[in-house]
């Protein structure tokens, strides 16, 4: 989002967590192509602030790339890469003019 001079503003539309205070969290949320392997998996155990890295590094993928992680698969192939840990592709002859 961006504020009346045109400045980003991040945002979280009401589903942050205080995870200092919580340590870890159950809850399935986010964004299907930047969503860590520790949340698909679930099982009760909980994840903590390595997921909100996982998906920076997903975001940054897509700065860089082009395209977000994981293009062109269908939800339950996504899905199954990254909860097998399968690094996605990058788009050939990134940054060059």
């Amino acid at each position: 989002m961006l504020d009346e001079n045109g400045h980003c503003l991040l945002t979280d539309f009401g589903i942050a967590k205080n995870l200092l205070e919580a340590r870890d969290t159950t809850t399935l949320c986010g964004t299907p192509c930047r969503i860590a392997p520790e949340v698909l998996l679930g099982g009760g155990k909980g994840y903590g602030l390595s997921a909100d890295y996982y998906s920076l590094g997903c975001f940054v993928f897509e700065l860089v790339n082009g395209t977000p992680p994981y293009k062109g698969l269908d939800s339950d192939e996504r899905s199954e890469v990254i909860k097998r840990g399968i690094p996605p592709t990058y788009r050939k002859n990134v940054g060059n003019a």
